[in-house]
C-alpha cells in the first residue's frame, strides 16, 4: 500500500501528465506530486516504482497556508501562500526516458494581497519582449532574445471581492 508523507493526510495530489500535448505513445500517471501539511511539504513520486524522487519543504514564518494549482502541460506548479502574501512558481522537469521528474526551480513573488483563488490559463516558455511598462504589453519576439517563462492566470484577491 502506497502511503506518501508517512501516512499523514494529503493536501493535494497531481499527476504530472501533459494534457496540452497528448501523444498516444506517452504513458499517463507516470509521475505524481503530493502535498501535506497545507502543501508546505511536497514530494515528487515515480508511479512506476512508487519511490520518492524529490522532497521540498517550505518553512517561512508564520507557517504557510499554500493553495496549489498545476497548468495543463504539467510544467509549472503555482502555490499561493495566503498567510505570507506570496506566490511561488515551481518549474517542473520530466525526463520520460530516464523515469525522472523534479522541481527544477522555485521563484517567489511577494504580493500586496493574498491570492484567495486562481486559475492558470496558459503557461510555458516563449520568446517575448516587453513593449511598455505593463506585463500585458508582452508580445512575441522573433529576434535572438532570451526565452522567458510566461504564465497567464486569473486571480481572486480580497479587494476584488469587496468591489
Amino acid at each position: 500500500m502506497w502511503q506518501p508523507h508517512e501516512g499523514r493526510p494529503m493536501s493535494s495530489l497531481y499527476f504530472l501528465d501533459d494534457y496540452k500535448n497528448c501523444q498516444p505513445d506517452v504513458q499517463f500517471w507516470r509521475f505524481a506530486i503530493t502535498g501535506c501539511d497545507r502543501n508546505s511539504k511536497l514530494q515528487i513520486w515515480s508511479c512506476e516504482k512508487w519511490v520518492c524522487l524529490q522532497t521540498i519543504k517550505f518553512q517561512p514564518s508564520p507557517p504557510p497556508v499554500l493553495k496549489a494549482g498545476l497548468d495543463l502541460a504539467s510544467g509549472f506548479l503555482l502555490m499561493s501562500d495566503i498567510a505570507n502574501k506570496a506566490l511561488y512558481i515551481l518549474s517542473l522537469s520530466k525526463d520520460m526516458t530516464d523515469s525522472v521528474a523534479c522541481i527544477a526551480s522555485i521563484s517567489k513573488f511577494l504580493l500586496p494581497y493574498s491570492i484567495l483563488s486562481f486559475a492558470i490559463g496558459d503557461a510555458g516558455m516563449r520568446m517575448v519582449r516587453p513593449t511598455g511598462e505593463s506585463l500585458e504589453d508582452l508580445c512575441p519576439c522573433e529576434d535572438e532574445s532570451e526565452d522567458q517563462h510566461v504564465i497567464r492566470m486569473y486571480l481572486m484577491l480580497p479587494k476584488s471581492l469587496q468591489e
